[in-house]
């Protein structure tokens, strides 16, 4: 009977390893699906009545809604161009650095720009996805400010300058991003163009 006993503790023993290690193969391929390039979700409302934003320079198209303002300029080789409303709850924010060119990939880039954040502590990296933009792999976090809160970043290089997107709330607004201004943000880039 001690037999039978401790047979049936070993098979016990043999189902949890078992148990544990499909747990950790299931794990291992959820991050690896999760790492994989995502393209950016198709529109989901309508976008009638949306501006569409143009730089023949540059090469790039855009739409973004009508309500938004915009101001462009050129600072030591960066072009940007910034986006707020009228209740100046958040910027949405473009710029390509054509101040250097960069040979790395863009995996690469925001790694660079993780080991300078992660000794800042007023900064949290919480969320980094491969995306697509216009068929470019590109790289999008979301970071927590102490002083902001959540602002999400989308990086890519292309023409070995790095382009990048961001949504960020305005130094004055308590409240954060909500889900409708990240929703417009990814609809937005779900509508950027290489026109050349």
């Amino acid at each position: 009977m001690t037999d039978t006993k401790r047979g049936f503790g070993s098979v016990g023993v043999i189902i949890a390893i078992l148990i544990i290690l499909g747990g950790g193969v299931y794990l291992w391929n959820q991050e690896k699906a999760d790492n994989s390039s995502k393209t950016l979700p198709a529109p989901t409302t309508d976008t009638t009545g949306w501006e569409t934003y143009k730089n023949d320079r540059h090469g790039l198209s855009f739409q973004y809604p009508s309500n938004l303002k915009y101001s462009e300029e050129t600072r030591s080789g960066v072009y940007s161009v910034v986006f707020w409303s009228d209740g100046h709850q958040y910027k949405l924010k473009f710029d390509i650095d054509s101040s250097k060119t960069f040979s790395q990939t863009v995996k690469e880039f925001v790694q660079g720009l993780n080991d300078l954040w992660k000794n800042e502590p007023s900064f949290t990296i919480f969320n980094t996805r491969n995306v697509s933009i216009d068929q470019q792999s590109a790289i999008e976090q979301e970071i927590i400010s102490k002083v902001l809160g959540k602002s999400i970043y989308t990086y890519f290089i292309k023409n070995n300058f790095v382009w990048s997107f961001a949504i960020i709330p305005d130094f004055n607004n308590k409240v954060g991003l909500t889900q409708n201004q990240i929703d417009m943000y990814h609809q937005i880039l779900s509508t950027f163009r290489f026109t050349k």
